[in-house]
């Protein structure tokens, strides 16, 4: 009898041998009260062990490899078998093939209970105001928005880490009086602008959630937070912190800046701070993430994080011969990044603004390095040049419709004759 026929004539609970398998071990059937089912039989230490394959599928063409919802075919059962006999053969000396399967039963079940974890983990922290600035915190990430990491880490250092008995409590059950004592000590350590990004994020966080059931584009988790009302809403805010800088650098302070560049020694950092004057003092958070693939021939890129866009704003600047030698002594550190200290990170913000502070010292009375922006704009402004260019040349006062969609190219000559004007301003 073939194959097939010795199958199908086994008797009730008797064993059939089909075929041997390599590298080691035989094919067999049974046939139960349920019908033919296949098993891999093998030898460890002189003992018989056997392992069901599958059951046999009749209706399966013989060579058929992939099983059916009903089993396997004799072929299909054989390759079965035989990827179950590489197994006992790599695991001969722990056991064989039960040593394998133990190993899978274990590593299933740590991925069981790693699941269970990670089920309470989200049953602990996933209402709670923690489990919603977590929310928050990946809606800008899945969003493409720029400023994710910089609001990661404001969250951690003045929620997370700041008020762990707040972030434990239920965030449907989170008072204003609790977004009140939030916020307080930022506002009472000095840091007004500080205390209002806080409030901004948490008042998104809380609203995102609160809109999440009926607004379909927002992610649906979110509903489970189960929030009624926006605790943020009546908080208010420090108005007098969110108003522009009123302390421009003057003409004088201006010319005494740049001439304390010149005697700033590392020429990386001279070179650094030189470039944020001349470029008119962008944001420094715009010009730490200056990428050398966005350094031009005849003018460079910066992109704009600020306003309600998901993707930042590219907008452009010229490069004059003052600026083009700054970026010559910055090339080298880093493959990406313009200004960095090392090979991979961009410059922080912070330390930016700290060289500044250093090469200054008291020369200047209440130095910052912000003061340079407004020192631009009041400076350009005394050298007629008008408040359309400089709100494009900063980045800022754009509105209207034309304006949104304005081609950069077209102000890059009216912002070279800006920039010229001022360099001959600070260096004459």
């Amino acid at each position: 009898m073939n194959e097939r026929e010795r199958i199908l004539a086994g008797e009730l609970q008797k064993w059939v041998s089909v075929r041997k398998i390599f590298p080691c071990g035989t094919l067999e059937s049974k046939r139960g009260a349920k019908g033919i089912v296949f098993y891999f039989r093998a030898y460890v230490g002189g003992k018989t062990n056997r392992f069901a394959v599958g059951s046999f599928d009749e209706q399966l063409p013989r060579n058929a490899i992939a099983p059916s919802r009903k089993g396997y075919s004799i072929e299909g059962a054989a390759r079965a078998a035989a990827a179950m006999a590489d197994k006992h053969q790599e695991y001969l000396e722990k056991g064989g093939y039960a040593a394998y399967l133990k190993e899978v039963s274990i590593e299933k079940e740590a991925i069981r209970i790693a699941e269970q974890l990670e089920t309470e983990r989200f049953k602990i922290n996933g209402g709670t105001l923690n489990g919603l600035m977590d929310a928050y915190i990946d809606y800008l990430t899945a969003n493409g928005r720029a400023s994710a990491q910089s609001v990661c880490m404001a969250i951690r250092k003045h929620i997370i880490d700041a008020h762990p008995e707040l972030i434990a409590k239920f965030a449907k059950d989170i008072s204003s009086d609790d977004i009140a004592n939030i916020i307080r000590p930022i506002h009472l350590d000095g840091k007004g602008r500080t205390a209002n990004k806080i409030r901004s994020y948490l008042h998104a966080a809380f609203q995102i959630a609160l809109e999440a059931k009926y607004n379909p584009s927002l992610p649906q988790q979110l509903i489970a937070f189960e929030l009624t009302i926006n605790p943020v809403s009546i908080v208010g805010q420090n108005s007098d912190a969110n108003r522009a800088d009123k302390n421009p650098l003057d003409g004088g302070e201006m010319k005494q800046y740049w001439q304390l560049l010149n005697h700033v020694a590392h020429p990386r950092k001279q070179a650094a701070l030189k470039l944020h004057l001349l470029l008119g003092a962008p944001r420094i958070i715009q010009l730490v993430r200056l990428n050398h693939k966005d350094v031009r021939e005849e003018y460079l890129i910066l992109q704009d994080l600020k306003g309600k866009s998901r993707a930042p704003r590219p907008y452009y600047l010229p490069i004059t011969d003052l600026i083009r030698e700054q970026l010559d002594i910055l090339q080298g550190d880093s493959d990406q990044w313009v200004l960095s200290t090392d090979e991979v990170n961009h410059l922080e913000p912070t330390t930016l603004s700290h060289w500044a502070k250093f090469a200054v010292g008291d020369e200047i009375e209440n130095f910052t390095l912000k003061r340079t922006r407004s020192g631009v704009e009041t400076l350009l402004a005394s050298l007629k040049i008008s408040g359309e260019i400089r709100g494009y040349l900063q980045s800022h006062g754009i509105g209207g419709v034309q304006d949104k969609h304005y081609n950069a190219y077209d102000f890059l000559d009216e912002k070279r004759d800006a920039l010229l004007k001022l360099e001959r301003f600070l260096t004459a």
